[in-house]
């Protein structure tokens, strides 16, 4: 955060809004976005845009040895690395986050937090799962309205952490089951960064936060 704080931008600063504008509706389109979606912040699209460049300049000139790499090869890692990680965030804040499988990971993180915070509830809810365990096997009392969470249980093995909190550890597997689907939601839009910043204009950019990373 502290590079990032240091980067320049002025020379660019001025056309960041609307490609940010621009480079989210092309997004959008190609990553057939629900109708329903909403924009959380215009400014924070803007946002997005600067603070994904000034990562991609401090990543390239923080690198070593760039005076051994071929001609154009400053352009296109900056370009590229723009166009991963702004159609990575965007992906994230408007599919991964708001699909059920991560609410559901959500939802089961947030009381995995809680019983960390509060050792007698984690030792109660471990009681009651023994005598869940040990009632009858039928499923006639359990209320069938209740929505199912959508969770694939192939391959889920549950196990006990070393001190034998059971619930805790069935938690922690579900969890970590979430966490794999959700990773294979992958961004496969390919943003035309390009299209938008001239070569000269990112050989300035580039050239100007040189003199920042000796």
């Amino acid at each position: 955060m502290e590079n990032q704080q240091k980067i320049i931008l002025v020379s660019i600063e001025s056309k960041l809004p609307k490609v940010a504008f621009d480079l989210f509706r092309y997004w959008t389109k190609h990553a057939k976005v629900g109708d329903d979606f909403a924009i959380k912040s215009e400014n924070e699209l803007v946002k997005n845009l600067r603070d994904t460049i000034s990562d991609g300049l401090v990543n390239l000139l923080t690198k070593e040895r760039l005076d051994d790499k071929p001609d154009g090869w400053e352009i296109g890692y900056l370009t590229g690395f723009i166009m991963g990680k702004l159609g990575t965030i965007w992906h994230h804040d408007y599919i991964v986050k708001t699909s059920n499988e991560y609410k559901t990971f959500a939802g089961l993180r947030a009381i995995e937090i809680y019983l960390m915070t509060d050792e007698i509830s984690k030792i109660k809810l471990d009681a009651f799962y023994e005598a869940v365990l040990n009632q009858d096997s039928n499923l006639e009392n359990i209320n069938p309205t209740l929505k199912e969470i959508n969770i694939n249980l192939e391959d889920l093995s549950i196990v006990e952490e070393a001190d034998g909190e059971k619930v805790s550890s069935i938690l922690n597997n579900l969890i970590v089951k979430q966490i794999k689907f959700i990773t294979k939601m992958e961004n496969k839009v390919e943003l035309p960064v390009r299209d938008y910043f001239s070569i000269e204009e990112l050989q300035s950019l580039i050239a100007e936060n040189k003199k920042i990373f000796p």
